[in-house]
């Protein structure tokens, strides 16, 4: 069965958002969160299922950017739903529910870590490493922010759990991964580059 042309669309605009976010900073939608999300609530709201995903994974990071934290909890609980429902479609099925569960249980978890919940922030770190993949995560790998924040609380095996879960999918990460094993494990906190907060800003470059 060939995928959905709709879902290919989708995946192929969120893998379009990453690289251009990557490339260029100049090439910002917006900096405002608040104005992010008023352009785009009610576009939610009409929009068929893969827009709508492709969206969430920028509407709950940015809800989280404006403060409004129930919001960023509710878009993260949608993406969860949602990629459980796409990820039988042929194709891209299981891209779509690995991109919503990482960038979902990232949200969660700095909301966890934010209120102080180390507990509920480590748990949402590991869930976010347990994917099968996708172009984008392949391609640029997981996003870090939390997990450079864990390590400044000290919890570093949490961390290294997490990056040795992410190397089952990130196939470019050219020996990234056991460089920033081998500095925590130095008692230092690597480097993260572009991974650091990549999630979280992403929304500045969504039409």
């Amino acid at each position: 069965m060939k995928p959905n042309f709709r879902t290919v669309i989708a995946a192929a605009g969120i893998l379009f958002t990453i690289s251009a976010y990557a490339g260029a900073q100049d090439r910002r939608e917006t900096t405002d969160p608040n104005e992010f999300l008023a352009k785009h609530e009610a576009e939610l709201e009409q929009a068929g299922q893969s827009r709508k995903l492709y969206l969430l994974l920028a509407m709950a990071p940015a809800a989280l950017a404006a403060n409004k934290i129930e919001k960023a909890r509710s878009y993260a609980d949608q993406l969860f739903a949602m990629g459980e429902a796409m990820q039988a479609m042929p194709g891209f099925g299981p891209s779509m529910l690995a991109d919503s569960t990482h960038v979902g249980h990232m949200v969660l978890g700095q909301i966890a870590f934010l209120n102080g919940d180390i507990k509920g922030a480590k748990e949402n770190l590991v869930a976010a490493g347990k994917v099968p993949g996708s172009p984008v995560l392949n391609s640029f790998g997981p996003e870090m922010l939390l997990a450079k924040e864990l390590i400044g609380k000290g919890e570093r095996e949490t961390v290294l759990a997490y990056l040795d879960l992410c190397g089952s999918f990130w196939q470019n990460e050219r020996g990234r991964l056991e460089s920033w094993k081998q500095t925590i494990n130095e008692g230092q906190e690597p480097d993260f580059g572009a991974n650091n907060g990549r999630v979280f800003r992403i929304w500045q470059f969504v039409k």
